[in-house]
């Protein structure tokens, strides 16, 4: 079931962001829950391998959500838009 979600979730994203602001939200942790769901029953096969591949792209990608946690503290709150946009371009 979680393989036919995925790419009918994915399919209808770009329908969801014309639409309106918070639809995107929710397809978005939609997809992120069936796939984390995919991993887990097929057991994370093949994970650690693709993980090695692409370790500098996972990096580059993860800098954005780094630098926006390591600034947290020296402003002293942390902005919940900001940490989902860079939460949302790592994943």
């Amino acid at each position: 079931m979680l393989r036919a979600l995925l790419p009918l979730l994915l399919a209808i994203m770009p329908v969801a962001i014309m639409t309106g602001p918070d639809l995107p939200s929710t397809i978005y942790y939609l997809i992120l829950a069936a796939s984390l769901g995919l991993l887990v029953q097929h057991r994370f096969a093949g994970a650690g391998e693709l993980t090695r591949q692409y370790r500098w792209v996972i990096t580059a990608m993860g800098a954005p959500l780094a630098v926006v946690l390591l600034a947290a503290p020296f402003h002293g709150f942390v902005a919940s838009a900001d940490l989902e946009t860079a939460l949302r371009f790592f994943l």
